[in-house]
């Protein structure tokens, strides 16, 4: 396959994969249509010979890679944004320019509203078709760039740079545009948009420096398309550059043309927030978002669906408006023909040359109000002939009427037909085309709409399809009408009563079981009545009438209605106003309320009236409840005693003048408390002396009303001095401060309140302490264990009572310890104590008159404790490395050992000692200078203060045999360099013959080192991290052994 037959299936799979590639980045979200389409032009690829679009190659060639990098680089070097354009606005944005070898492309594209029908058999027209004319422009300084535009008039022209005024997309480029530059896009259109209602539109940019402030407004919807009363989920998907800012501000409009359905209509929080319309319209949603630094509006356009009135007629001569067609999948779809029922046009789908298969075919209808109705009656004309030569045997569609009363969530089969039932034709079926029905083809269906979608508000109408390829379907001349319930019965009874000089009220029987509500009209004369309420609610029976003219009559009838009409009008009845009384006086002013005992207070306030026949006084214990207490005060009254009440108690007051034509307002609220009774006198007074300054007071409140106490002092208990003129209410308690010590003080008490003072309480007396002892010095602390410190001071003092005695851990904080040792005491033994802990000591002497200064702070640390012996060592192992050295290890148990001791027998019993302090944590040990092939016994232990540890198990290990004669021809034949050596000595067996050799390495002092067992020719030794010094190479063959020896420098 090549051409088309190639290209379509990979055009489509690539869209899909970009598709889902921006859904995979974007929250879920699909790109519109218009903005797929407007990306894959942005970014094809040049293909004709001239920059631009031809007619030969259109907007170039599919680049699929380009398409999705600007996409990745979406709101940071790039732009893809889906907006909407308002009726008679304009969109503007800054960009700024990312170098001068990066062209600066921009591309705008919507889906332009379906435009009119051209005439049958016009070819190749070349008039514009575009409903909507959206312009883009971008300026920089005083130059203004335009989109590409084709001349249809002159086909194999290049494309100018120009307005353009045919396409629903448009595309500007700037190949060098000045780096760092701003360039401002624009969007506006041309007339006016479709209806004044909002376009949508996508915007593409590339070629822009990202801005690392910028934030990016965007938001989704549950939904797009409601009906009223139905709710929208609108969540935020803003984003924002890397390093930007977070955003953390959210201004939601969710009702940006002001229609007034929306509930609610604003938010400024993220959300998510759900949204209910209850008015139809096409809204406009905005977002607003900033993080501070920069800010950016996202506006998007929801449905909520328009409920049509009945009737509700279409006979498809002219564009349908508010009918779509949508299906399930197929070649073909419902469309305008030009045949109809009576008429020149009808709805058909050509089932002839197109076979729809499983899929169904959808004529949908706008939304009905079924409201009001008590039955709808649904009619259509269909016109259907069956393929096949046989009726029986051919094959017919199948038709439904279809209804929802949940804004197309669910729909319900109200009607259908299908095989030769849905045949209108006589015959029934043929081979031929069904493309000209005739007259007689048609057939009337009339639905009755079921009861469960009467009483709905939105109602929505569908037809469905499907077809296993029989013939031509039509539909036409729709006509959907309802009966409306009867006008309700009319009322009765009606009565007028004038209850003011500007009142009215009215009085009717309900004689209704059906009205939406009450209509009231009103005359001056009886005869041109006038609606003065038109919807009040149902079964209201009463209404007042307000803002009349006085000593007027006024004549008045009612009338229910509902959606069926009006009733009959209800009697008329009349009355008239009462005649105008007098103006009610001016208010008094600055009431002023003032206690003058514990039963008065006096009111004054300011007389404004020249009319008032006089004044009353109210009064209220909360400032809330009032009653009246003075009913008819004199005209030019200004002032009122109350008497007669409580002590101690708040009371509230207002004045208002009276005349004829009523009240006038209330003054201001004035409050007073009336003077408490004296307080009862305060008893059982005691005197107590806590120091050799102060002496404490406490006593009996007997008194509910006191302001305070007073206290009194005497030296001899006659003559007494006021000492505390205002304690607070409800004390019981004084300190008396700064006395002399040693002295006797006497005492009374007695309260007071606004009413006078209370009687004195009894007279109490006490004596104040002596002065406290002097401090002690000099004080030492010895130790004399691990758990007693002993202390000595000296006593200064020579009337103490006793000494107390402080001990701390950090010199800081201190505990008493000792509290009453007796008088003339200078020493004291502290024991119990931590062993190798230092304490802190000081000591104070005390008497009645309280505690001396203390004396200066001692130390001493405790003995240290003897520690245990350290736990023995085990696992004792012993090898040996030679005919002259043992090696031993064992395992280290201790923790505290300071080292440790090891012990040599030649017969496993009589053991002496051979290391007598290794060490602590030492494990090994190199036992040298033995006698070859000799048998060693050892044991270990472990040593510290508190002794020895036991002993480890007992190890033995027998010398090796000595060679008896070194071999000069091995000592010729084995080649050792570099002697002397830094680094690494190589042992060369090149010229030996043998099947196993050993290297044993010694140090200067015959300690042994290390042990190589040779395997190759060549052995390398590596001595750079062993110590400078003299070593001994130790080589032993079957041929004999030879000793080196090698220095490290």
């Amino acid at each position: 396959m090549s051409g088309t037959s190639m290209a379509s299936p990979n055009v489509t799979g690539t869209l899909v994969l970009i598709q889902q590639h921006y859904k995979n980045l974007n929250a879920g979200q699909f790109m519109r249509s218009a903005t797929l389409r407007g990306l894959v032009i942005h970014t094809a690829d040049e293909a004709g010979a001239n920059p631009g679009p031809d007619y030969a190659f259109g907007w170039g060639l599919l680049n699929a890679e380009k398409a999705v990098n600007v996409i990745s680089q979406r709101n940071v070097t790039s732009i893809i944004d889906e907006r909407t354009l308002n009726n008679g606005g304009t969109y503007t944005l800054n960009v700024t320019a990312l170098s001068n070898t990066t062209p600066l492309e921009v591309t705008i594209s919507w889906t332009d509203p379906a435009g009119t029908p051209l005439p049958d058999n016009t070819l190749n027209s070349t008039s514009p078709r575009l409903v909507n004319d959206l312009d883009v422009r971008v300026t920089h300084s005083s130059t203004t760039f335009f989109p590409w535009r084709l001349d249809p008039a002159n086909p194999s022209a290049a494309a100018t740079q120009n307005d353009n005024f045919r396409d629903n997309v448009e595309k500007i480029i700037i190949p060098n545009p000045v780096a760092g530059a701003t360039y401002t896009i624009t969007v506006n259109h041309k007339g006016i948009l479709q209806g004044g209602n909002p376009q949508a539109y996508s915007l593409i940019v590339t070629g822009i420096a990202a801005n690392p402030n910028a934030v990016f407004a965007d938001f989704n919807t549950s939904a797009n398309v409601i009906c009223i009363g139905q709710s929208i989920t609108f969540t935020d998907a803003s984003t924002k550059a890397p390093s930007a800012p977070a955003i953390n501000s959210w201004n939601w409009n969710f009702d940006v043309g002001n229609i007034g359905g929306a509930s609610p209509a604003t938010a400024n929080t993220q959300g998510p927030h759900t949204v209910t319309f209850n008015q139809s319209g096409t809204y406009q949603i905005s977002l607003t978002v900033s993080n501070g630094i920069e800010t950016n509006t996202k506006t998007k356009t929801i449905v909520v669906r328009t409920n049509n009135n009945l009737p509700l007629t279409e006979g498809f001569e002219s564009t349908p408006v508010g009918w779509t067609a949508t299906k399930t999948g197929g070649p073909t779809d419902w469309v305008i023909v030009n045949v109809g029922q009576a008429s020149t046009r009808s709805a058909a789908v050509d089932l002839y040359n197109n076979d729809i298969g499983t899929n169904a075919l959808f004529l949908n209808a706008p939304a009905v109000n079924l409201q009001s109705f008590v039955s709808v009656n649904f009619a259509f004309y269909v016109a259907h002939r069956g393929y096949g030569s046989n009726p029986s045997s051919a094959v017919y569609a199948s038709l439904e009427l279809q209804a929802s009363n949940d804004c197309g969530q669910t729909f319900t089969t109200i009607w259908s037909k299908s095989g030769q039932t849905l045949a209108t034709t006589t015959p029934a079926s043929s081979t031929a085309q069904f493309n000209a029905p005739g007259a007689n083809d048609w057939r009337l269906e009339n639905v009755n709409v079921p009861a469960p979608f009467l009483g709905s508000n939105s109602v929505l109408f569908r037809f469905r399809l499907t077809d296993n390829y029989s013939n031509w379907i039509y539909v036409d001349n729709i006509n959907i009408t309802g009966v409306l319930p009867p006008p309700p019965s009319a009322p009765t009874t009606l009565t007028a009563t004038a209850v003011s000089s500007s009142q009215i009220n009215l009085s009717w029987t309900d004689n209704a079981n059906n009205e939406t509500g009450y209509k009231v009209e009103r005359s001056l004369d009886g005869v041109s009545f006038t609606e003065i309420a038109s919807s009040l609610p149902a079964n209201t029976t009463t209404y007042s009438d307000n803002g009349l003219t006085a000593n007027t009559t006024y004549y008045y009838r009612v009338r229910a209605f509902n959606t069926g009409g009006n009733s009959g009008y209800s009697n008329v009845a009349n009355a008239t106003t009462l005649p105008n009384t007098p103006a009610a006086p001016s208010a008094p002013t600055t009431l002023t309320a003032t206690a003058v005992s514990s039963s008065q207070i006096n009111l004054s306030w300011t007389d404004n009236a020249s009319d008032e026949t006089g004044y009353k006084v109210e009064r209220s214990l909360d400032g809330v409840s009032f009653t009246e207490i003075a009913s008819s005060l004199p005209a030019n009254t200004t002032t009122y005693s109350d008497n007669g009440l409580t002590a101690n108690t708040t009371y509230y007051y207002r004045v208002r003048a009276f005349n004829t034509g009523g009240n006038s307002g209330y003054s201001n609220v004035a409050n007073a408390t009336t003077l408490p009774n004296a307080p009862s006198a305060p008893t059982t007074l005691t005197a107590t002396a806590v120091s050799s300054s102060q002496i404490n007071l406490s006593w009996t409140d007997n008194a509910n009303n006191e302001t305070g106490y007073k206290v009194e002092r005497s030296l001899d208990g006659v003559s007494f001095t006021e000492i505390a003129s205002s304690l607070p209410a409800n004390t019981t308690t004084y300190s008396d401060n700064g006395l002399t010590a040693n002295t006797t003080y006497y005492y009374r008490v007695r309260a007071f309140n606004t009413g006078g003072n209370s009687g004195y309480s009894n007279i109490a007396n006490a004596t104040t302490f002596p002065n406290a002892p002097s401090a002690p010095t000099t004080l030492t602390a010895t130790a004399v264990s691990s758990s007693q410190i002993n202390l000595s001071w000296t006593d200064n003092a020579s009337d103490e009572t006793g000494y107390k005695v402080e001990r701390s851990l950090d010199g800081v904080s201190f505990t008493e310890i000792a509290s009453s040792l007796p008088a003339n005491t200078t020493t004291y033994s502290d024991n119990g104590l931590t062993a190798n802990t230092t304490y802190y000591y000081r000591v104070r002497a005390f008497n009645t008159g309280g505690n001396s200064g203390y004396s200066n702070v001692a130390n001493a640390t405790t003995l240290p404790n003897t520690p245990a012996a350290p736990s023995a060592p085990t696992t004792l192992t012993a090898t040996a490395v030679s005919s002259s050295q043992i090696n031993l290890s064992w395992t280290d148990n201790a923790s505290d050992e300071t080292g440790y001791k090891v012990e040599r027998s030649l017969d496993g019993v009589s053991f002496t000692e051979i290391a007598s302090s290794l060490p602590a944590n030492t494990t090994t040990y190199s036992d040298n200078g033995l006698t070859a092939n000799t048998t060693y016994y050892y044991r270990v232990r472990a040593f510290n203060t508190g002794g020895n540890s036991g002993y480890s198990n007992v190890a033995n290990a027998t010398t090796q045999a000595e060679v008896t004669a070194i071999n000069t021809n091995l000592d010729k034949a084995i080649l050792i360099s570099p002697v002397p050596t830094t680094d690494w000595v190589n042992v060369d067996f090149t010229n030996v013959r043998f099947q196993k050799a050993t290297i044993k390495i010694y140090s200067g002092s015959g300690a042994f080192v290390n042990e190589i067992n040779v395997k190759n020719n060549l052995v390398k030794i590596n001595f750079t991290s062993y110590a400078k010094g003299v070593y001994y190479l130790h080589i032993q063959t079957e041929e004999g052994y030879i000793v080196r020896k090698i220095v490290v420098q």
